[in-house]
């Protein structure tokens, strides 16, 4: 499972890279529009969803309630970097998982992002990576709603998925 947990982030983050790359082209469309208007550099959202730790599935509805907070910061139009600092309750026991995300912009308002951290359990500490995908919904005066759907790969061969909105303000 380790192998498979390592061969998908690889794969992750090789499309990640291949995406970014071209970011780094000029934007011939934002050059042609008027002056540009101050990019809000810092976010700061609430998370609420719910999370299932699939290989438990099968057995019982597994799945809890998902909370957290998020912080980012972006670094362009296209990169955010920031964290994440998350618990689950109920049935699958993570106490907290802490993680540092990027996340690349393909459209302003469609990302993908990845992280990396550790997730803190009633038996164990384990390292943590996250792939996810979210939709930024602008509702005014720096407000936004963001729906998001997270798949972590555990180190010990665990997977939950996480999937939710938060809501946020930029400044």
């Amino acid at each position: 499972m380790i192998n498979m947990l390592a061969g998908m982030t690889v794969a992750f983050a090789l499309s990640l890279s291949a995406v970014s790359s071209h970011a780094m082209e000029p934007d011939k469309a934002a050059e042609e529009q008027a002056p540009e208007e101050e990019l809000a550099r810092q976010i700061i959202l609430v998370f609420v969803g719910l999370g299932t730790e699939l290989e438990r599935v099968e057995h019982d509805n597994e799945t809890s309630l998902a909370l957290a907070l998020e912080y980012g910061y972006r670094l362009n139009p296209r990169w955010v970097v920031g964290g994440i600092i998350e618990t689950l309750g109920g049935a699958t026991v993570r106490d907290i998982l802490a993680l540092v995300v990027g996340s690349y912009h393909l459209t302003p308002e469609l990302y993908l992002a990845l992280g990396a951290g550790v997730e803190n359990t009633e038996t164990s500490t384990d390292f943590v990576v996250r792939l996810g995908v979210g939709y930024i919904f602008e509702v005014g005066d720096g407000y936004e709603i963001v729906p998001a759907f997270n798949l972590d790969l555990v180190e010990r061969g665990r997977v939950t998925l996480v999937y939710g909105a938060a809501v946020g303000k930029s400044f």
